[in-house]
């Protein structure tokens, strides 16, 4: 296995204007590379409208692990009008991925990919999934790779002598734990004089699709796909 994956997101504004990030993660626990950052924000600490579901210690931690993560592309992209229809690339060593949609949806992609390599506890059961990011999923599509990632660990849990969960108890609380944070980030950003509103959209988007993921989970979606296992059931 290679030592590091990288993520190239490239937004094609205007002919004249290209805006591209670098996501580099270090394996094997795809840890976000991130240089240090001075004098970041008061927003970005930890106990800066603290997440009510939060389990680091703020004696060790200065800064919300999402915040300070987030915070370069935040800057980078504040000033734009995030609802505008433009062309994204995302490169990787293996395939590029094209899409002309808004940049929102650009964002969220690449948001996304950053909170779940952050370091945040609550989100390190995201990590899996981070080594199969898929750009511009659509909701269906993360519920099925959550779910996948899901029983893959638990099989791995078994390998270890652990106790697996193959009826998917916890599941339900791992994204409902995740929706809590999606929300309580959203309240800090809201309100923030240094922030524009356009940076909302995109966290509302995920705030969503964690949501959807949660319904599909208790609901219908598992009786949706069903039928594609037709050879494993018969």
């Amino acid at each position: 296995m290679e030592n590091h994956k990288k993520y190239v997101y490239r937004f094609k504004i205007r002919k004249d204007l290209v805006e591209q990030v670098e996501i580099n993660l270090s394996f094997p626990k795809l840890a976000l590379d991130l240089k240090p950052i001075p004098n970041a924000p008061k927003w970005t600490h930890l106990d800066f409208k603290r997440c009510p579901n939060c389990k680091l210690d703020l004696s060790k931690n200065r800064y919300c692990p999402i915040a300070y993560n987030l915070l370069p592309y935040i800057k980078k992209f504040k000033d734009y009008m995030t609802f505008k229809e433009i062309e994204i690339d995302v490169i990787t060593k293996e395939r590029t991925y094209s899409k002309k949609t808004s940049m929102a949806d650009g964002l969220s992609s690449l948001f996304g990919l950053v909170m779940a390599s952050s370091g945040c506890p609550d989100l390190d059961w995201l990590r899996p999934m981070v080594n199969t990011h898929l750009p511009f999923a659509t909701g269906s599509e993360t519920a099925h790779r959550a779910l996948s990632t899901y029983v893959l660990a638990q099989y791995y849990r078994k390998k270890k002598g652990l106790e697996p969960d193959f009826e998917l108890n916890d599941l339900v609380n791992i994204y409902k734990e995740i929706s809590i944070i999606n929300s309580a980030f959203l309240k800090r950003l809201k309100g923030n004089n240094e922030l524009t509103d356009s940076m909302l959209e995109p966290l509302q988007k995920l705030s969503c699709f964690t949501i959807f993921t949660v319904a599909s989970i208790e609901d219908k979606f598992m009786k949706e796909i069903k039928d594609i296992f037709y050879k494993y059931i018969n």
